[in-house]
């Protein structure tokens, strides 16, 4: 089963339930920040010649990631698990073994998406049915999870037996997390927030106790490609401008700063960095607010 003791420890799996310990696991390594070397098996850059001392202990813990992503999931799985993976030397290896295993192989999932949609097509109105309502049912798969939502409570159901009826599926109820984003369900509608991320993404760059500053972006700073600025190191550039144009789908002030600075992910330089540290100490600045986004159609963005 999938389980957890407590909120620092990993998600346990004993080899059973894999798809929904496999879900509780990503978002667990993805809040140590060492979900990428679990995901890809990359190895990161060398250092450039003369390095600065924050840019050595950068780099010092970037390269300690790999082998502490390996460490989790060994921490993670029983000992019965453990030794099909105690041959792997990597984190990505060893997370592709235990997908293989006990999700299947590629042409194992292909039929199981075969299936699935077979199912969806059995579930679609037939010629003789009658639709005399508006109701709807809404489906979306995202890797081996499904979203069911809609607006008749009956029908939901009704998809959700005929589902477990064909696959083996685990209701895991109401969602309230979902890909970095917290939904709350109230009879005054949607709302999402993504503080939970924003404080990982501070704690990602050690920014969680930084000066907060009250906007996004230098009033008339004018940012540009060649600026004669020592450049920065691409991989924490464009692993914090991915993180923040993430974020800014709950968070539209900072999309507009965001968007200007993912114009130099290709060379950025220290003036381009600091400019988006600057969007870190803003969002720090702005976590002791009321961070739920209405998702109502009628609702306008602040």
């Amino acid at each position: 089963m999938a389980s957890s003791s407590n909120p620092l420890s990993p998600p346990h799996f004993n080899g059973e339930n894999y798809h929904v310990w496999a879900v509780k696991m990503r978002a667990y390594l993805r809040g140590l920040g060492v979900w990428q070397y679990v995901e890809e098996n990359r190895v990161p850059p060398p250092l450039r010649q003369n390095p600065t001392l924050n840019q050595i202990r950068q780099h010092e813990d970037e390269v300690a990631k790999a082998p502490k992503a390996l460490s989790y999931i060994h921490a993670a799985v029983s000992d019965s698990v453990f030794t099909r993976i105690m041959a792997c030397e990597s984190a990505h290896e060893a997370w592709m073994k235990l997908k293989t295993e006990f999700q299947g192989s590629d042409k194992t999932r292909q039929m199981q998406v075969f299936n699935l949609r077979k199912e969806f097509e059995l579930l679609r109105m037939k010629d003789t049915d009658k639709h005399q309502s508006n109701d709807v049912v809404v489906v979306s798969l995202y890797v081996d999870d499904l979203l069911v939502t809609g607006s008749n409570l009956k029908l939901i159901e009704e998809f959700k037996f005929k589902m477990q009826q064909v696959f083996e599926m685990n209701d895991l109820g109401k969602m309230c997390y979902f890909l970095g984003m917290e939904i709350s369900q109230s009879d005054k509608g949607f709302f999402v927030s993504q503080k939970k991320y924003a404080w990982e993404l501070l704690k990602k760059f050690d920014f969680s106790k930084c000066k907060p500053v009250s906007i996004p972006a230098t009033h008339g700073e004018k940012l540009k490609k060649n600026d004669d600025s020592q450049p920065a190191d691409a991989l924490i550039y464009r692993s914090l401008i991915g993180s923040l144009l993430y974020l800014s789908i709950t968070r539209p002030d900072i999309m507009f700063a965001t968007s200007i600075l993912s114009r130099f992910m290709n060379s950025p330089s220290e003036i381009h960095l600091v400019a988006a540290k600057r969007v870190l100490r803003y969002i720090r600045g702005g976590l002791g607010e009321n961070e739920w986004k209405s998702l109502s159609l009628g609702d306008k963005l602040p």
